[in-house]
């Protein structure tokens, strides 16, 4: 066997603006009093990882600390794992921010390893995050040489071995006491652990220990659950600050709106509408629905109708998290099969329709339909029930009322009779002709008592 393990060693600041990558800003873990994360300007500030806070302070007067949220990375873990899950079935998330990767098996896909990893390394890429990777005969042995940021894709299980025995055993991902007893055992690097007999082993340290020797030597089954993406897709932005105005949550919601684009594709569905949840520290969380008239997803159509939607909108509070939900997922329409063909003057007309909806509601926007009725003079109609055929050869202008044909057009085409009335006792029959005036003029025109009606125009 071969996996990859990744690491991603600034998993919170990765998913900032990136206008906030260029500032002086660093990931604060309360718990352990501890700077966890530090962008690259505060690192050239001398701000490196375990620093405590007030240490980091004094050493950069512009400091920006966002708080560090085991759950939130948990989420970004998950989008990074729907992105290799492309590339490669089997991987297992390594909590808060690692992934496992099994790639021995993918070379009948890909080829070669180089492959394989050329395949996962681009995915990553485009999403723009920092990690440390490296390749081991186990998923233990492979953590302990990414943590110590080796960063070599290994293939040769002898060089595996020896990169392996140099690493001190504080790479180790081992309990603080386990390494404790290690120290005073005078074993400071990875090869005097190994080459300790099973024996010896148990009889000097723990079960924990030996366990975790056994897995480094690739000497223990490995139980790890593999990663399913989910059925529905939903994702909790948590911000690094409080924000009042809506138009900057875009940047944070374009983040997830590429992470959805991800989740159709690989099941290749549509989405007509998308639910976000407005949190709010002292406030009822605030939900707003945005709807779209086509199912095709196109990232940068979305988050202009949200934009649409965040310029009416008046928040209570500042937004302190936003949830976005794709529960309603519907297979894509065959509109148009030509790959070389342009759709955006297919889709105008939906696009159109998403746009005012989102910016008027969609109480306030509606669209004419024909009545389930031959009778012509029942007007248009926007009811539920009405039907959404396209009847061509019906007038573009149908007139409130018949007007009195005062001209001799050219009949083109006719008679149709249309008979019909007979459910509601408003029985109706009448010849329908369509003539041409003198000046071109296409008219739906009919004959009733002597007299000849306008119905309606063709435009």
């Amino acid at each position: 066997m071969l996996w990859l393990h990744i690491h991603f060693y600034q998993l919170t600041l990765d998913n900032l603006p990136k206008v906030k990558q260029r500032e002086n800003i660093v990931v604060y873990d309360a718990r352990s009093n501890s700077i966890v994360q530090t962008s690259g300007t505060a690192q050239q500030a001398g701000i490196e990882p375990g620093m405590g806070l007030a240490q980091a302070a004094s050493l950069c007067e512009t400091l920006q600390v966002v708080d560090y949220q085991k759950q939130t990375e948990m989420g970004y873990l998950h989008s990074l794992a729907s992105l290799v899950y492309q590339c490669a079935a089997e991987v297992a998330l390594s909590p808060p921010a690692a992934l496992h990767i099994r790639i021995d098996n993918l070379t009948r896909y890909y080829g070669n390893l180089q492959s394989v990893w050329f395949a996962i390394k681009s995915v990553l890429q485009e999403r723009q995050v920092h990690f440390h990777f490296a390749t081991a005969g186990s998923p233990e042995a492979a953590e302990a040489l990414a943590n110590a940021g080796t960063d070599i894709f290994f293939i040769d299980k002898n060089t595996i071995q020896k990169a392996l025995g140099q690493l001190p055993v504080s790479a180790l991902s081992l309990e603080p006491k386990s390494l404790q007893a290690l120290f005073r055992a005078g074993i400071k690097q990875v090869k005097q652990l190994l080459n300790i007999s099973p024996t010896e082993l148990g009889k000097r340290f723990n079960n924990a220990t030996l366990q975790y020797v056994f897995a480094l030597r690739g000497e223990r089954h490995h139980r790890l659950v593999f990663y399913h993406p989910p059925a529905e897709f939903e994702q909790t932005i948590n911000l690094p600050y409080e924000e009042e105005n809506t138009q900057r949550l875009l940047p944070f919601i374009a983040k997830t709106l590429k992470d959805l684009a991800v989740f159709l594709r690989l099941r290749n569905t549509g989405l007509l509408r998308i639910t976000m949840t407005l949190m709010f520290r002292d406030h009822v969380p605030f939900s707003l629905g945005i709807g779209k008239a086509s199912p095709h997803f196109c990232e940068h159509e979305w988050l202009e109708l949200i934009n649409l939607k965040f310029e009416t909108l008046v928040i209570p509070a500042p937004v302190i998290a936003v949830a976005v939900c794709a529960a309603e997922l519907c297979e894509t329409s065959s509109d148009n099969e030509d790959l070389f063909n342009n759709r955006t003057g297919v889709f105008a007309k939906q696009q159109l329709i998403g746009k005012l909806t989102a910016r008027l509601g969609e109480s306030q926007v509606s669209k004419p339909m024909w009545p389930k009725d031959h009778r012509l003079h029942i007007l248009s109609t926007t009811s539920k029930n009405a039907d959404n055929t396209c009847y061509n050869d019906l007038p573009g202008i149908i007139l409130p009322e018949p007007a009195q044909l005062n001209e001799s057009p050219v009949i083109e085409f006719g008679p149709v009779r249309i008979e019909t009335g007979w459910w509601d006792e408003k029985k109706y029959k009448r010849d329908y002709y369509i003539a041409r005036n003198h000046r071109g003029q296409r008219m739906q025109i009919f004959k009733e008592s002597d007299q000849w009606f306008i119905n309606g125009w063709y435009i």
